[in-house]
């Protein structure tokens, strides 16, 4: 979710700054980076770019001291570009890879998006980031950085699964009024014209599906109030 734009220019930016730094010191940081690791069974980083350790052998003779000199890049931003830089990069969510981002979309398809809690079991984050992430995407700043036809069409495939979820909450809410209209409805509930000849599924058949479901649903309920 970032302001590429924005961040591109900035790369831009520190990337002529580098550049202009005398020769030595680019060569010194681009030549760290290039070291081959000594120890495969030793996890080496890269140092940071501002403190580059860079071997220098005084004479030039076999046998003599080598020592470690610590060569320091000046600030290639100035305080103002360098903390829009890290704002930017707060506000991309650094710890949502593109899996992260593909589940929460389906989650809140499937969940709608006011069940965080499934969203962040799905997701594999915290209900606290997945909260954090869905303000954002919702947001302006979701709007803002997403394409229009990206975030159209996340919104439409999410609105598309909420609208499922409401009808089949519908639908169980109408069985439930149904089946309170019957004492017994296991025997007595009756359907009005309904033709079942030549039909795979009876009335009958059709009666006890219809209890069935409602009875499933009922415990389905019980179980999620207990868990």
């Amino acid at each position: 979710m970032f302001n590429r734009t924005r961040m591109l220019a900035i790369q831009e930016e520190e990337e002529a700054a580098f550049r202009a730094l005398p020769e030595e010191i680019q060569s010194a940081a681009t030549a760290k980076k290039k070291d081959p690791v000594k120890d495969e069974n030793i996890g080496v980083s890269d140092p940071p770019v501002d403190e580059i350790n860079v071997e220098l052998n005084e004479t030039g003779t076999e046998g003599t001291k080598t020592e470690e000199k610590v060569v320091e890049l000046p600030p290639l931003l100035s305080e103002e570009v360098q903390e829009e830089k890290d704002a930017l990069l707060r506000e991309g969510f650094l710890d949502w890879s593109r899996v992260n981002y593909t589940s929460f979309i389906k989650a809140s398809a499937k969940n709608g998006r006011s069940d965080t809690t499934k969203i962040a079991s799905e997701v594999g984050k915290s209900e606290a980031q997945v909260i954090e992430y869905s303000d954002a995407f919702g947001g302006e700043i979701g709007k803002e950085r997403f394409s229009e036809h990206e975030y159209n069409r996340v919104s439409n495939l999410v609105a598309k699964g909420e609208k499922k979820l409401a009808d089949i909450k519908a639908l169980m809410l109408g069985v439930k009024v149904f089946i309170s209209l019957f004492d017994n409805p296991w025997e007595n509930l009756q359907f009005t014209h309904v033709n079942t000849k030549d039909k795979l599924f009876s009335a009958d058949n059709d009666r006890y599906l219809l209890c069935w479901t409602h009875k499933v649903s009922f415990f389905a309920n019980i179980l999620k109030l207990l868990c």
